[in-house]
Formats: C-alpha cells, sequence, structure tokens
C-alpha cells in the first residue's frame, strides 16, 4: 500500500517521534535541534511537498550533493541518514 502523505508530513512525524525519545526535562536535544534545521534548511524546501513515494534517487543525490559542494560533507551525510529515516 503506498503512502499518499507528503515527505513533509513524514519528516514532521519522524520528528516528533525524535523529540519524544531524545528530550530531557521537556527540552529537545541537541540531535534533535539539529535534525529539525537539516530539515528545514537543506531537504524540505527542495522534497517536502512531494508525496513521499514520489521522492527518487535523483531528488537525494540534488540535496546531498548541494551540501558537499558547500562543502559540508558531515552535513551531507546527515541529509542522507534523515531521509533514509
Amino acid at each position: 500500500m503506498l503512502s499518499t502523505e507528503t515527505f513533509s508530513a513524514l519528516a514532521a512525524r519522524y520528528m516528533e517521534e525524535h523529540k519524544r525519545k531524545n528530550s530531557r526535562d521537556g527540552r529537545p536535544s541537541r540531535s534533535t535541534r539539529e535534525a529539525q534545521r537539516i530539515l528545514d534548511g537543506d531537504i524540505l524546501p527542495t522534497i517536502g511537498r512531494h508525496k513521499a513515494e514520489a521522492v527518487k534517487r535523483k531528488h537525494v543525490m540534488t540535496i546531498v550533493e548541494a551540501a558537499a559542494d558547500r562543502g559540508s560533507y558531515v552535513i551531507a551525510d546527515r541529509v542522507l541518514g534523515l531521509i533514509r529515516a
């Protein structure tokens, strides 16, 4: 069964779970804040409105390569990890 959710909706669900698992004293962890920053800055502007099943390898590579082209190789790796998650 294919999902009709957008990538943005799935990312929001993922982040809610991430916050729930990683918060301390009701505050988001550093990793949660970093994941949200990467989603907001690198991933969602490009594929947020796409249906989740419509996201293709070329979309992912465009985002990863853009981060790498900025010299942000660690961020490029994290972008790929977040999209996979």
